[in-house]
């Protein structure tokens, strides 16, 4: 489950260093991030 975390807030943190590099086109963009839990 750690792994998992660090995994996501790693991609996260790299979209939104790249999203703030790219060129500004003026149109909305959505993120839809989906996780299962499963219960050890």
């Amino acid at each position: 489950m750690k792994i998992t975390t660090i995994v996501g807030f790693a991609a996260a943190a790299i979209g939104l260093v790249v999203g703030s590099q790219l060129p500004k086109s003026g149109t909305a963009g959505y993120v839809v991030i989906t996780s299962t839990t499963k219960n050890r």
